[in-house]
């Protein structure tokens, strides 16, 4: 299968790249303005540069598309309101327009959790409300929406995403307590005995994705991801900890933010994929990493 991937220079979509090229689909890898040097040579890898926000006129026709491009507060230099409108919203619009005029048997979107917002019950599923979200979760909901409009001519998933991690990274919060414990440091964390499964890895997404693209679903679906079985977050932090045999002390602070854990039932009735636990994620992010505990001592 021709699929084109977006977004292909960044973290999630250069790994989702070597994925489907290492399992034999034809890939249009698309750029804004870098792409990972050691991987120019994959074969049936087609590397297109272009800045989605004046159009995909220069994308050839495809079967599918993984819409992994995206710009968020962490991006450097920091995104301006234009640009995270230009990047996820308009960038969303050409390449639905594209889409169709295709006709592409699948679209999947990369999208997040934080389209939600303001989080206000234990559980977010497919249905949470949509409350106050900051712009970035705001433009990739209008991002939503848009391929929402498109949902008639060409049937389209949207994964909304938790904290995605992997070998290196280390932005969101997972990353940021294993950088604390490989640099023996302590640790807050808040809301210690509340359950959490917010998080998942590359691997899961490639899995994910190539499962999708064998058996896309039917029409328009906005799915939650996470982990499966989760656990209290105080043992999520005990758990890294003693798997980079830390000396870092966890302080409990305390807060008036809410947390919540992910419904993935929704996700695993359509698409007939089974998260991995919450424990094994940690362990294998861990692992992930353990030459960066090497380095620190």
């Amino acid at each position: 299968m021709h699929v084109v991937v977006t977004g292909a220079g960044g973290f999630i979509g250069s790994h989702l790249v070597q994925a489907l090229a290492g399992e034999g689909h034809e890939v249009t890898a698309v750029y804004r303005r870098s792409r990972p040097e050691s991987w120019q040579t994959l074969r049936a890898v087609r590397w297109v540069q272009a800045d989605l926000a004046h159009g995909a006129a220069e994308l050839p026709a495809a079967e599918a598309v993984v819409h992994a491009a995206a710009l968020h507060y962490q991006s450097q230099p920091r995104p301006t309101p234009a640009d995270l409108v230009r990047a996820n919203v308009l960038s969303t619009l050409h390449l639905a327009e594209w889409a169709r005029r295709c006709a592409v048997r699948c679209f999947i979107h990369l999208s997040t959790v934080t389209v939600h917002g303001t989080v206000q019950e234990p559980l977010l599923t497919e249905t949470t409300p949509v409350v106050e979200p900051d712009l970035y979760g705001a433009t990739k909901f209008a991002g939503e929406r848009i391929l929402q409009a498109y949902g008639e001519a060409f049937p389209v998933t949207v994964l909304r995403l938790p904290g995605v991690v992997g070998s290196g990274t280390d932005g969101p919060w997972l990353g940021r307590v294993l950088r604390l414990a490989l640099a023996h440091e302590p640790i807050a964390i808040y809301n210690g005995e509340v359950w959490f499964n917010n998080v998942t890895d590359v691997t899961e997404l490639e899995h994910l994705v190539l499962r999708l693209l064998e058996r896309p679903p039917s029409g328009y679906r906005a799915l939650p991801v996470g982990a499966a079985e989760p656990m209290r977050l105080r043992e999520v932090v005990e758990l890294v900890v003693s798997a980079t045999r830390s000396r870092s002390a966890i302080v409990e602070a305390p807060t008036t933010r809410r947390s919540f854990t992910i419904d993935i039932d929704p996700l695993v009735c359509a698409t007939e994929f089974q998260p991995s636990t919450t424990r094994a994620l940690v362990e294998r992010y861990v692992r992930s990493n353990l030459g960066l505990a090497a380095h620190v001592a």
